[in-house]
């Protein structure tokens, strides 16, 4: 068995680098979602925002019943 070592030496070190481009990959996609999670929650608390401002100045039935569906 010549060679053996190394080539358990070349298998470890070939699983060793696509673990970690998986690693690199799942952390990538874990900070988009993270990104795409806040500005989803700062539009929401905006539209909110707006609705409480115009259902509570105003008059106006429409902004009071978007209400329900914040």
């Amino acid at each position: 068995m010549t060679g053996a070592a190394d080539r358990i030496l070349t298998l470890t070190e070939k699983q060793s680098e696509h673990r970690m481009d998986l690693e690199r990959s799942v952390v990538s996609g874990n900070l988009k979602q993270s990104k795409l999670g806040r500005w989803v929650g700062f539009c929401q608390m905006g539209r909110m925002v707006i609705s409480v401002r115009s259902a509570t100045r105003t008059r106006n039935i429409r902004a009071k019943y978007s209400m329900e569906y914040l």
